[in-house]
């Protein structure tokens, strides 16, 4: 993702969960999720984020709208 689709995603999550910052300084909780969602597709995250919303109460963490590769994880035995 990039900066731009990190920062819509969490627009759209402090627009929802009004204790999401819990007083966090909003520069740094960007530079966080920034760095963990990087290598992330924007499209899965939001469809992720959008189910998250629709049964959840409380905000997500990144590892909740975290999308895994199994391929990625497993190319290096194939190219050994």
């Amino acid at each position: 993702m990039t900066n731009k689709e990190t920062e819509q995603v969490l627009n759209k999550i402090i627009g929802v969960y009004s204790n999401f910052l819990m007083g966090r300084n909003i520069r740094t909780v960007f530079d966080a999720w920034n760095e963990t969602m990087k290598e992330q597709d924007y499209n899965k995250v939001t469809k992720k984020l959008n189910a998250w919303i629709a049964e959840n109460e409380k905000p997500p963490l990144p590892c909740n709208l975290i999308t895994v590769d199994w391929r990625k994880c497993y190319e290096h035995q194939f190219n050994d």
